[in-house]
C-alpha cells in the first residue's frame, strides 16, 4: 500500500509541459492592382497551448518584427514574403510556424512587353508608307 501512496504522491508533483503549437495560417496568394503593394491581414489566433495559455506571438519576416500581436497586418510589395509566426506559452516553450505570401501582377502578360520602336509612316490614299 506505501509502494502505491508514494508513486501517486511522485506522479503528481511531476508536470509534464507540452509546447505550444503556432499556426499562421494558410499561404496566401494576392494580385496587385497596380501599385506595386498589397494589404494583407495574418491570423494566429488557431495556435493553442494543450495544457497553458499562449503568452505572447511575434510574426517577423526575416529578421523584422512586423506584430506582437495575434494578428499581423500590413501592405506587402510585388513578390514572395515568408513571414515566421513564434509563439511562446506560459511556461516559456515556442514552437514556429511560417506563411508565404505571393503578391503577384494583376495582369503578368504586361510585365513581359517591351518598348517597340516606331518609324514614320504616311498615309496616301489609303495605303502606307514607310516615311
Amino acid at each position: 500500500m506505501l509502494s502505491y501512496l508514494s508513486f501517486f504522491l511522485w506522479f503528481s508533483t511531476v508536470s509534464v509541459c507540452a509546447t505550444p503549437v503556432a499556426n499562421a495560417g494558410p499561404d496566401i496568394n494576392i494580385k496587385d492592382n497596380g501599385s506595386g503593394e498589397e494589404w494583407a491581414a495574418l491570423w494566429g489566433n488557431n495556435s493553442y497551448d494543450p495544457d497553458g495559455l499562449i503568452k505572447s506571438w511575434e510574426w517577423r519576416e526575416d529578421s523584422k518584427v512586423l506584430s506582437r500581436k495575434y494578428f499581423c497586418k500590413g501592405y506587402f510589395s510585388l513578390g514572395t514574403h515568408v513571414v515566421t509566426l513564434k509563439v511562446t506559452n506560459n511556461s516559456g516553450e515556442t514552437d514556429t510556424d511560417s506563411v508565404t505570401i505571393r503578391v503577384n501582377l494583376l495582369f503578368p502578360c504586361f510585365s513581359r512587353l517591351r518598348p517597340v520602336k516606331l518609324t514614320p509612316f504616311c498615309v496616301i490614299n489609303n495605303v502606307g508608307f514607310p516615311g
